[in-house]
């Protein structure tokens, strides 16, 4: 055999085999994202600014803006609903996937050189075998971003996009 057609042989191996594995994490989370819940909080370390929060419950999303302090003498917090939808399966996929490959349950990570101001992040994922939570102060987390870039695909540019 000559070596153009080995080559040709081990790249269409190497695609079936990536396309078969491929599909079976798909076919695994597909019974498992049907048990899928998210909740994104941005909180501001000031009472006196609003917040922002998107939930997911099974395939409906939910994304608020209000406040997140209770003053003293405040009886309720009030939150407006800027927008509610269907959440696809693909994004529950991709971050049922992201987070399965993180092993703790909990990542806190916080800038200590923010003394005041700025704001904490709190996401918390739970799938059928996975839950995990990212404590964020003033700071990023490279899993956490991807996460939020797939939640602010749902968000158009003029209601104001998590960060």
């Amino acid at each position: 055999m000559n070596k153009s057609l080995l080559s040709s042989i081990a790249v269409i191996f190497s695609l079936a085999f990536i396309k078969a594995d491929k599909s079976t994490i798909s076919k695994t989370e597909l019974g498992k994202a049907r048990i899928f819940n998210l909740r994104y909080t941005s909180v501001p370390l000031n009472p006196f600014e609003f917040g922002s929060e998107f939930t997911v419950k099974g395939n409906r999303f939910f994304y608020t803006y209000g406040e997140v302090w209770k003053l003293p003498k405040q009886n309720k917090i009030t939150k407006d609903t800027l927008l509610v939808g269907s959440f696809r399966l693909s994004s529950m996929d991709s971050i049922a996937n992201m987070i399965r490959q993180i092993e703790d349950t909990v990542i806190y990570k916080w800038d200590q050189h923010v003394v005041s101001g700025g704001s904490m992040v709190n996401i918390e994922v739970s799938t059928e075998n996975k839950k995990l939570r990212f404590d964020l102060t003033n700071i990023s987390d490279p899993v956490a971003d991807k996460v939020v870039a797939i939640l602010n695909s749902y968000i158009s540019d003029k209601l104001g996009k998590l960060y």
